[in-house]
């Protein structure tokens, strides 16, 4: 079985896409024979491209289709994909080719395949209406899907670190305003010992948790000089912030670059 992929819906788009873009598919007269027409353009591309007629029979499969699937083409053509992939048909990739038929608009989505040596791809599929079927164009987006589970699995690892701590620890935007930054991400000590809600801190400045103008002028000197040292071994200071409930705390920062953490 070259292709398992039932199931394998769990994080599958399925959007129209913008009229315009529909409008240009259907008026510019794709046809079987332009298909053919443009067959060496179609083979050179590293997009899975096939065309199916209205009965869902594959009429043409690129380069790429066939590498993708280690198939041969004429084990596809003529074919549809339910006498090729078992299951298909519980797939978001089938049932978006159905709807298009349907209804004659251009959509897209996104989905997980199982290959039959066990590699996991992802192919983002934009599908067409044409005047003899469809036209479906993948672009295999694995790495970029990889990469995105990277950065979510670090922020998480991140997020889980700065929250195991008992300081308060606020991350600050120190590039768009040098001299008034605003407080992009904050862990959970600083929300309880300031007393606020994530809501009520994120985006923005660090004003409101000084006592006077004179102790904000203070910070955002000392941070600004630190920032602009670029160095990455912190600075201590003292300064008086208040909490919600409006209680004067004194309190000494370490101050590394763009991060403010509070002992």
């Amino acid at each position: 079985m070259p292709l398992n992929i039932s199931g394998q819906q769990s994080s599958t788009e399925f959007e129209q896409e913008p009229q315009e873009k529909s409008e240009i598919i259907n008026n510019s007269s794709i046809d079987h024979l332009s298909v053919f027409r443009y067959r060496d353009l179609l083979e050179s591309i590293s997009d899975v491209v096939a065309v199916l007629d209205k009965e869902l029979r594959y009429k043409f499969v690129n380069r790429a289709f066939v590498e993708a699937f280690n198939l041969s083409k004429t084990m596809v053509l003529n074919k549809t994909p339910t006498e090729i992939f078992p299951g298909v048909e519980e797939s978001a990739w089938y049932k978006t080719a159905k709807t298009v038929l349907t209804n004659s608009k251009a959509l897209f989505v996104s989905a997980e395949y199982v290959l039959a040596d066990g590699r996991r791809k992802w192919y983002r599929s934009r599908i067409y209406p044409v005047p003899t079927g469809i036209l479906s164009i993948s672009a295999d987006v694995t790495e970029r899907i990889r990469a995105e589970e990277e950065i979510r699995r670090q922020d998480n690892l991140l997020r889980s670190t700065l929250n195991s701590l008992t300081s308060a620890v606020f991350i600050l935007d120190t590039k768009s305003k040098p001299h008034n930054p605003v407080v992009v991400d904050c862990n959970a000590a600083a929300l309880k010992i300031f007393g606020y809600d994530r809501n009520e801190i994120i985006g923005k400045p660090t004003d409101f948790l000084h006592v006077s103008n004179e102790t904000l002028v203070e910070f955002q000197r000392f941070l600004f000089s630190a920032v602009e040292k670029g160095q990455l071994p912190f600075n201590l200071a003292e300064f008086h912030m208040k909490r919600k409930a409006l209680r004067h705390r004194v309190i000494q920062s370490a101050i590394h670059n763009h991060e403010i953490k509070i002992e």
